[in-house]
């Protein structure tokens, strides 16, 4: 005998296909309705696409209370940063960082250890403990550790103390009122090393010599020009024209330079006695360009690398480095373009007439891609220029202008 719900779903079956032979026969005909989507069964994929929304920024649509994204149409849980729009507004953040001044002027704020006073940290060194026992009670001393540039610095060290770049300031740490200071760093006695001040002054000047390293690794590895684009494009250092050393003389500035070098060292130098033993950061004016702030932040300083950086010779070679590395890329770059390709004896010229020149400019180059150029290699030498005590007349100026308002918020270890 046969399950019994075997037969009942067999009954089901047999009473829904009579009732929808029934449904079909009483349906119309509607085979010539339906005949042009039959003939082209792929009619509704050719359709236009709708048209397409226009970028909405990061704009909220406020639904029951809540801030919903215009982009995403869900509730984000974190903000969008609109790249298009920061993009599409070159003026208002290319200016200043192609500004030496203007870059270490957007620098944090920080009070000094010594004199109370608020600087820009482009202005101070940090100070920061160093555990050299491992012994309860045990002292630390402090360095400073961030003078090098990140990619050949050690690791941090933690936080610390401020100090404007001034020789004497850093030799009066531990003294004073800035015993206290230094004991909520070091919590403990503090203990500065005692040749902090040697350190930092050779450290310095070998920041400036790692700034000219990676100048001349970026500029080793540039891509080829591109259409609209000269060849010289990826240059950040060009020898001056007699016409230009004329007008530095009368104090004009180079067109399209954010620094001056003065790189005559050692017996090879053609300076006086005099010139040797005063070292001086004179500002070029800026003209027919545009200024990038106020009074003097817009002009050209004219750094003389005897004077700042000593007579080594090495800083001498690391310039002529970056140099050949330009000559080296505008001969690939002529080569690749199979046109005129640069002979050997054009290229020995060359290479004489800028060992021989005595002042280069640092300019900003085409394929800058953001970075900056050569910005940060003047920022260094701003830095060791104050170390040897120029330049603080004008970020005092400087300083001056922007008020005290801004030293009270960006007080901090």
């Amino acid at each position: 005998m046969r399950p019994r719900t075997r037969v009942l779903g067999l009954d089901r079956v047999v009473k829904f296909a009579r009732a929808s032979s029934a449904v079909s026969s009483a349906a119309p005909n509607t085979a010539s309705t339906r005949a042009p989507a039959a003939a082209d069964p792929g009619a509704h994929l050719r359709q236009p696409p709708p048209p397409a929304r226009d970028y909405v920024p990061t704009a909220p649509l406020v639904e029951d209370g809540r801030e919903r994204s215009a982009i995403l149409g869900k509730y984000p849980t974190r903000t969008k940063i609109n790249f298009a729009a920061r993009r599409s507004r070159p003026d208002r953040t290319a200016r200043w960082h192609h500004d030496p001044i203007a870059v270490m002027q957007n620098t944090p704020l920080r009070r000094c250890a010594v004199t109370n006073a608020h600087l820009h940290t482009a202005y101070m060194l940090r100070l920061s403990p160093v555990l050299v026992r491992d012994k309860a009670g045990a002292p630390r001393v402090l360095a400073a550790p961030e003078l090098l540039h990140p990619r050949y610095a050690r690791r941090r060290a933690g936080h610390g103390a401020w100090v404007a770049l001034k020789p004497d300031l850093v030799a009066r740490l531990g003294e004073g009122e800035s015993r206290r200071t230094l004991a909520s760093v070091s919590k403990g006695p503090p203990k500065v090393a005692d040749s902090v001040v040697e350190q930092v002054g050779a450290e310095l000047v070998l920041r400036v010599g790692q700034e000219l390293a990676l100048l001349r690794a970026r500029i080793a590895s540039a891509r080829p020009p591109q259409a609209g684009e000269c060849v010289d494009a990826c240059c950040v250092l060009r020898s001056l024209s007699a016409a230009e050393v004329e007008g530095v003389a009368r104090g004009a500035a180079p067109p399209g330079a954010v620094a001056v070098m003065d790189v005559r060292f050692g017996a090879r130098s053609r300076l006086t006695p005099e010139e040797r033993e005063c070292p001086t950061v004179p500002m070029l004016r800026r003209e027919g360009g545009r200024n990038y702030g106020p009074d003097q932040r817009g002009h050209v300083p004219l750094f003389p690398l005897h004077a700042l950086l000593g007579a080594d010779p090495r800083c001498a070679a690391l310039v002529q480095d970056v140099l050949a590395a330009q000559r080296g890329f505008v001969r690939r770059c002529a080569e690749a373009a199979g046109g005129h390709v640069i002979t050997p004896t054009a290229e020995v010229e060359a290479h004489r007439a800028e060992e021989e020149a005595a002042l280069v400019a640092v300019q900003i180059p085409q394929m800058d891609e953001g970075r900056g150029g050569g910005v940060p290699f003047v920022v260094a030498l701003w830095r060791v220029a104050l170390w040897r005590g120029e330049g603080w007349d004008l970020v005092e100026k400087a300083e001056g202008e922007d008020g005290e308002e801004g030293g009270k918020d960006g007080e901090g270890p």
